[in-house]
């Protein structure tokens, strides 16, 4: 009987606290990066350390980062920008992402892969929906966002506006939703320079 009492309460507690699943691994890394897991243990962020659901990823001032994830897409996260992975599900049915970008600077670069295919980052109220999607942008007070391929949806305070189609870019803050605007490659090229992403 007290096994049996035994083995049900570790059932119970492995089903309250399922495992944490791995999403991605860095791929490399310059300057200093940590990851803040959810149980809040701090560990170095170096090539080969595995990113699971629900990390936080702080890159320091003069650093960067480039992950990749187990859906082939791939993250770099610029000097000063802290991420957090909120959600990440892809397997036979489904591709997931939710990703809160609490400020800073990222480039993303992944495709769809199922038709179940939802990914989204979220920012300062506002909700960037990709499909299929390369883009990088800026986030704190004022974001800024350029779409290299693919589409976004974002939306935020009421309004929301589309990007369809390469080279396009948008803005917005507290005050609202800015207009899609046309730019060039060089104008692109410049940026990822200035804020130390490199351009791929």
């Amino acid at each position: 009987m007290i096994k049996a009492i035994f083995l049900f309460t570790a059932v119970c507690l492995c089903s309250a606290h399922p495992a944490i699943a791995e999403i991605g691994e860095i791929l490399e890394t310059g300057g200093q990066v940590q990851i803040r897991t959810a149980k809040a243990k701090k560990i170095v962020g170096e090539p080969g350390v595995v990113i699971n659901a629900m990390d936080m990823v702080k890159v320091r001032k003069k650093s960067i980062a480039h992950f990749k994830m187990t859906d082939n897409s791939k993250f770099q996260i610029a000097s000063s920008t802290t991420v957090v992975f909120d959600e990440f599900v892809f397997d036979e049915k489904k591709q997931r992402l939710t990703a809160r970008i609490l400020d800073g600077v990222l480039a993303f670069d992944g495709k769809k892969l199922k038709t179940d295919s939802q990914r989204k980052f979220v920012s300062g109220g506002y909700t960037l929906t990709v499909r299929g999607t390369k883009f990088a942008g800026s986030f704190g007070n004022t974001n800024k966002v350029f779409l290299l391929k693919g589409s976004i949806n974002v939306s935020g305070g009421g309004s929301s506006v589309d990007l369809i189609g390469p080279m396009k870019s948008i803005k917005f803050d507290k005050s609202g939703i800015g207009v899609v605007e046309r730019v060039e490659i060089d104008e692109i090229k410049n940026w990822f320079l200035e804020v130390g992403l490199d351009f791929k």
